[in-house]
């Protein structure tokens, strides 16, 4: 029989969290989903933040290093550290999002400019040219009919009617096709720079491939279908030309 006296250990009983109506980490859940949602709306609540931070290390030191609870039968303690969780979660949330915000908000200033540049220089550059193509051709093409050759061969008289018509029909296709391409993108373009514009909420941010693909896409078809089948009436006009010229009957054959 041992002569050590019986040690009885005693649990200590865990006390529960505190109901949501005075939890602590309830009060930082609803703070941070007034500051998340002001964030989206492209208002950044600084002073709420702050505000949040403050009360969280004065309740920590409280709480800690104090250790004055509240008197209340609740584990005070296991509710701060929750609290902490949720607030030390959401602020890793925001700094990774406002990263991701940022990189979509160049992304797009980056397109904006490069649109800009191409409507404005790359498509005048190429109306351009085949203003130049289209107008030697009908230059050519009036030399024959406006009688300045005294007997033009027949199939050059077809084929220089030929090519007025479809020059003609040509540039204005063109000059139809980059007018709305150029009007209609530059409308875009400085709507989508509008809403890039200082406090972006992130609605409007990631909206910005749905709202080009609905009025964008559109004007897009009309403008490159009539640019590139204006290019097709050209070729088409040199490829019938062509067959004209080969197998008509030549000069020679002229009375």
């Amino acid at each position: 029989m041992s002569d050590e006296p019986e040690v009885t250990t005693l649990h200590a009983q865990q006390l529960p969290l505190p109901p949501k109506e005075i939890s602590f980490q309830n009060h930082v859940e609803r703070q941070w989903e007034k500051i998340i949602r002001f964030w989206k709306n492209g208002w950044a609540d600084e002073s709420s933040l702050s505000n949040l931070e403050s009360l969280i290390e004065f309740e920590r030191a409280k709480l800690f290093d104090r250790n004055e609870p509240d008197p209340r039968p609740f584990d005070w303690k296991s509710d701060w550290i929750e609290a902490k969780m949720i607030h030390d979660f959401n602020v890793d949330v925001v700094k990774n999002r406002k990263q991701h915000v940022d990189d979509v908000k160049k992304m797009w200033f980056e397109w904006t400019e490069r649109s800009f540049t191409y409507f404005s220089d790359v498509s005048l550059e190429a109306l351009k040219s085949m203003v130049l193509i289209d107008g030697a051709a009908i230059i050519a093409a009036l030399t024959v009919l406006s009688g300045q050759i005294a007997q033009p061969w027949p199939a050059a008289v077809l084929v220089s009617k030929l090519t007025v018509f479809t020059s003609v029909t040509s540039l204005l296709m063109m000059g139809a096709g980059h007018s709305v391409l150029f009007l209609r993108m530059s409308d875009l373009v400085s709507q989508v720079r509008s809403i890039l514009i200082g406090n972006t909420k992130h609605h409007k941010l990631y909206a910005i491939p749905r709202y080009l693909k609905r009025y964008a896409d559109p004007a897009t078809k009309l403008a490159n279908t009539l640019i590139f089948g204006s290019i097709a009436v050209f070729g088409i006009s040199a490829f019938l030309s062509a067959l004209i010229l080969l197998f008509a009957p030549g000069p020679s054959a002229l009375p």
